[in-house]
């Protein structure tokens, strides 16, 4: 096998990213040309063996979709074991990226462009004080239940014995101001990725916990709010390191759902307020494989629940016949697969959400981005009735997140190809979309924002990501954006 130089760089989270890949294909013993090949065959699209080739040699960092979709294909085809599971080797890969990019993040970048300025009409956003918005700190999700209580959770980035850790955090807003909760003693070290609501007294959340010092283990965590506190609630099919990851937590009329991935698996679990099940999924989507030459895989990003009979997934999916947006609906019998009209995209829907199940939103992407070969496509869907219908008119942008403000206008955040998020909000009586860039705090270069939320009975929205300030050596600042209604003080 040949071995590929390694590129010149510093001493950082950066070269221990290049050193990881290197590492992964060279225990593969595969060629360029050959996991690009591999790409196509298990996601339709894909980068050249050009591009894959400079993603090992080149000294800058690559997009994250791409990293974690060639470690996908390395650990596929590795020739030796090792003591981590494809899991642990993935959840690792995936930490060693966010950490390169908040260093990088921390050079200076050219000044943001203001082209996209927010109409006349469009109420403002601003960034709200946050106890939680430490150096090294980032929000992943947001919920609120009423216009006095709202929640915010990620994590803070620690450094303990050389090895980085981190520790779970929650803010929370009463309507006035936003503060930190208190949560239960804990013996292992994480954060908190996903938060759902059914009201002020029924809020659930989803983390990873590290089970080593080296962060190459992890396992699955469930937490509970109940009104008097919060507390863990057992959660057998996550307490096995490295075999599960959750992507999407939905919460409603006393049931719990989480989806995600079980290895190359698909997963989705239901809790009825005593016990957990794991449910069987479509033919399409088990297990991953090959069926007839073709591959069968399937990837869950997020979740919606209005009833426990009425629940809606989406990601991504392949199998004979079909590749594009997969999207699944739950009707307290059994999962049904969706036909939204983007068969043979090689899209992925990144988020749902929605009024109703006759108002819903669905947005996504290209999920590898960086090959000129392959156009990068954005995708936005919008349910009425019982019709599905593109809504066009974005740029070619990574689309993160939608909500649905009181109006029922879709806001969505986009993070790509400008250095900071935009929100985007669509204007059905012009059938036109209008753009803000997302304000930071003081000193902010830029903002990456990951999840947005509405305020239910009010205009307000929140938005949670973090806030790439000069500070090195943490640049990191979790950052919570409010959406200000018009009339309202600045």
């Amino acid at each position: 096998m040949t071995t590929w130089k390694r590129p010149d760089l510093p001493a950082g989270p950066l070269r221990d990213l290049s050193d990881a890949l290197h590492e992964l294909r060279e225990r593969s013993g595969l060629s360029s040309r050959q996991i690009a090949t591999a790409l196509q065959r298990r996601h339709g699209d894909a980068p050249s063996h050009t591009t894959v080739h400079q993603l090992f040699t080149q000294p800058k960092l690559q997009p994250a979709e791409l990293v974690l979709r060639v470690a996908e294909i390395l650990l596929a085809a590795q020739s030796t074991r090792t003591s981590e599971t494809g899991d642990q080797v993935l959840d690792r890969i995936d930490q060693l990226w966010r950490l390169a990019a908040g260093h990088e993040r921390a050079e200076p970048v050219p000044p943001i462009r203001q082209d996209f300025a927010a109409t006349p009409e469009a109420p403002a956003w601003r960034p709200v004080a946050a106890p939680s918005s430490t150096p090294n700190s980032e929000f992943f999700d947001v919920v609120a239940t009423d216009p006095t209580h709202a929640l915010a959770v990620g994590c803070r980035y620690l450094s303990t014995g050389g090895h980085a850790s981190t520790a779970p955090i929650v803010d929370q807003w009463d309507g006035a101001r936003w503060s930190p909760v208190r949560l239960p003693e804990r013996s292992w070290p994480g954060g908190l990725r996903l938060v759902a609501a059914e009201s002020r007294d029924e809020v659930w959340a989803v983390g990873r916990g590290y089970v080593d010092a080296a962060m190459h283990e992890t396992v699955t965590y469930v937490l509970h709010h109940d009104g008097d506190g919060w507390f863990e609630v057992p959660f057998p099919a996550g307490n096995v390191a490295g075999q599960l990851s959750i992507t999407g937590l939905a919460a409603v009329d006393g049931h719990v759902w989480l989806i995600g991935r079980r290895s190359l698996e698909v997963a989705v679990h239901e809790y009825d307020g005593q016990t957990w099940r794991e449910h069987d999924l479509p033919m399409q989507c088990r297990p991953a494989g090959f069926h007839s030459g073709v591959p069968t895989y399937c990837y869950f990003t997020a979740i919606v629940a209005f009833t426990k009979t009425d629940v809606w997934a989406c990601g991504h999916g392949t199998w004979p016949g079909f590749k594009g947006p997969l999207l699944l609906h739950w009707d307290g019998g059994y999962w049904e697969t969706i036909d939204v009209g983007r068969n043979q995209s090689g899209i992925l829907f990144n988020a749902i959400a929605g009024r109703s199940s006759g108002d819903l939103w669905l947005v996504g992407n290209t999920p590898i981005p960086g090959d000129a070969s392959v156009p990068p496509a954005s995708l936005v869907v919008h349910r009425d009735g019982n019709s599905w219908r593109v809504v066009d008119g974005l740029p070619v942008v990574r689309l993160a997140d939608v909500a649905c403000d009181a109006a029922g206008r879709p806001w969505l955040i986009h993070n790509a190809p400008e250095p900071t998020s935009t929100f985007a909000t669509y204007d059905a009586g012009s059938g036109s979309w209008h753009h803000v860039f997302a304000p930071g705090p003081p000193g902010a270069r830029e903002v990456d924002l990951h999840r947005i939320a509405a305020v239910p009975g009010a205009a307000t929205m929140f938005a949670v990501g973090a806030a790439m300030i000069p500070s090195a050596p943490h640049p990191r600042h979790a950052v919570i954006l409010e959406r200000v209604p018009l009339g309202a003080c600045a």
